[in-house]
């Protein structure tokens, strides 16, 4: 027989770590994750993306400002009661801006593999994912330099 499983908070299991946000993770199956964000009043996260992950999020409590793009230069804001994605490779940082209440977030991810990846930077001007990708490309061998893959700068988010 189905039935409905509940997961109280204290039963969930500590997320992926990024420096000024504390996760939790309430459901995990092979390309799901639901769980809870909180940030504290006044931080700014480190830099991240969430891999090959889409992220729809809920603002339950407080405000966030998510800061991405070239030089971390683009930026939305999200209060109690709004809903985001976040689409997979975006690096960004989320901000608090109110230096006295929590944020807290209830997150979605959808895709494969790891939910969190650190980065130690927003997103450089001139660079974008082919470029990176190529570059790794090269250190691990291939023949093809980055210049040779790379698209124009042009073609970043």
């Amino acid at each position: 027989m189905a039935i409905i499983e509940v997961i109280h908070i204290s039963g969930a299991k500590r997320g992926d770590s990024t420096r000024g946000i504390i996760r939790d993770r309430a459901f995990e199956e092979e390309d799901i994750v639901i769980g809870r964000s909180r940030v504290s009043g006044g931080v700014e996260s480190a830099w991240h993306h969430h891999g090959k992950r889409d992220v729809y999020g809920y603002v339950v409590s407080g405000t966030l400002r998510f800061d991405f793009g070239k030089g971390g230069k683009g930026s939305v804001v999200a209060v109690a009661g709004d809903f985001f994605h976040i689409p997979p490779g975006l690096v960004h940082r989320d901000v608090n801006p109110d230096g006295r209440k929590e944020a807290t977030v209830v997150n979605i991810m959808f895709g494969k593999g790891p939910p969190v990846v650190n980065v130690e930077g927003p997103q450089k001007p001139g660079y974008n994912r082919v470029a990176l990708r190529a570059r790794a490309a090269h250190r691990l061998g291939s023949a093809r330099t980055p210049d040779q893959i790379a698209a124009p700068a042009e073609t970043l988010f």
